[in-house]
């Protein structure tokens, strides 16, 4: 099984690049690896992350 970090810059939450990426998950999830995700989106406040 594989750990796979997956971060995105997008800047709008239900955007083209969201879309890909929890697809992606998803296809991750689904070959019985996991993913961590990190993004954020604009007016989103960073937080931090331990993971």
């Amino acid at each position: 099984m594989k750990k796979i970090l997956v971060i995105q810059g997008g800047g709008r939450p239900k955007g083209n690049t969201a879309q890909l990426v929890d697809s992606f998950i998803k296809g991750v999830e689904e070959a019985g690896h996991s993913a961590v995700f990190f993004g954020r989106y604009i007016g989103e406040e960073i937080q931090n992350i331990n993971a």
